[in-house]
């Protein structure tokens, strides 16, 4: 825009405001205001979910609301059965068949979707215990340490009877949990030469070897930290799982997608469109895919960001919720190491 057009634009506001001032002002303040206070609430509940690869400072934020926001999914995208338009290695998968990929059944969540909030950090804000024991909050309360707790008992058990394919440490993404690691040579050298380190195992798949490969093996971490929420803790978990096992997860109501997986790395363009195209039109994809998304047979390039199938699992609330967590759990490890887990004791 010219010198010209900026001056002839300043002119035309000044004209309308003097043949209306008093609306011209109201509108004014009415969207500086509106634009204000979105991003003052914006910022407050930034700083406050914890965790995350941002500072919790004003750059953070601005990084957060100004870049990273704008290109996030839609949570008509992440959280309803649009996700299969979004994952197309699961197309051919049927919600009638409520197996993971481990041949495990996977039920149906009790109640609704706990309320979600943020791009780095994502993070549950509520929910966190069971609204069926009725009027004994500390028996509540317990139940969900005690899930929390098998949870974590689990990803402890699978690193020590797989120290060649599985180790637990602190994760790469959220510095503050925990977190579970893809060792398998096959995942550090692309090779397909057996080590003595992998000897016993089944070599992890392409698909697989791609989506872990931006996270340096880190296929899941669970939270466990205090919520800004008084509920109780957040003990919610990221994983990497299986197309087929992230649209079953989803549409079983265990979790939800990350707003920004896929990006960039597995898309075309930086785009995300409108989720109501999908339903006007069928299998529309939520961002624009490349047809280089999905690796084929024999290859595993490095990717960067988050995988298309990363995916917010919500915080066990009881010891049957925990047990479908763990589950789930065995699925994301039978997908990143390519062996099955072992039995639970």
């Amino acid at each position: 825009m010219d010198r010209s057009h900026v001056i002839a634009t300043t002119q035309s506001a000044v004209a309308l405001y003097r043949r209306a001032p008093v609306t011209f002002s109201l509108v004014a303040s009415y969207l500086i205001s509106n634009v204000v206070s979105t991003a003052w609430l914006d910022y407050r509940l930034f700083v406050s979910l914890p965790g995350g690869p941002l500072p919790k400072n004003i750059f953070g934020w601005a990084v957060h609301f100004f870049a990273l926001s704008p290109l996030s999914l839609a949570r008509s995208w992440t959280s309803t059965t649009l996700v299969r338009c979004y994952l197309p290695q699961a197309q051919q998968a049927s919600l009638e068949d409520r197996s993971l990929t481990t041949g495990a059944s996977l039920p149906r969540r009790n109640g609704a979707r706990p309320t979600t909030a943020g791009t780095t950090s994502h993070r549950q804000i509520d929910q966190f215990r069971s609204s069926s024991i009725e009027g004994d909050a500390e028996a509540a309360s317990t139940a969900a340490n005690d899930a929390l707790e098998h949870v974590l008992a689990a990803l402890d058990q699978q690193a020590q009877e797989q120290p060649s394919h599985v180790r637990l440490g602190r994760s790469q993404i959220e510095p503050d949990s925990t977190a579970l690691f893809a060792v398998s040579h096959t995942l550090v050298t692309q090779s397909e030469a057996v080590s003595r380190s992998t000897r016993s195992a089944r070599f992890p798949s392409s698909l697989s070897r791609r989506f872990l490969s931006s996270l340096q093996g880190e296929f899941a971490h669970v939270h466990c930290t205090r919520s800004p929420n008084p509920d109780g803790r957040d003990s919610s978990l990221h994983v990497t799982l299986h197309p087929h096992d992230a649209a079953l997860v989803v549409e079983l109501g265990w979790g939800q997608l990350h707003p920004l997986a896929g990006f960039p790395s597995y898309s075309g363009f930086w785009i995300g469109w409108p989720a109501w195209l999908a339903r006007w039109r069928p299998k529309f994809p939520a961002r624009w895919w490349s047809n280089s998304s999905v690796p084929r047979q024999g290859t595993a390039t490095k990717a960067m960001g988050l995988p298309p199938t990363y995916c917010l699992l919500y915080a066990p609330r009881d010891s049957d919720e925990a047990q479908a967590v763990l589950h789930i759990l065995d699925a994301a490890a039978q997908f990143a190491i390519g062996t099955p887990p072992p039995a639970r004791s």
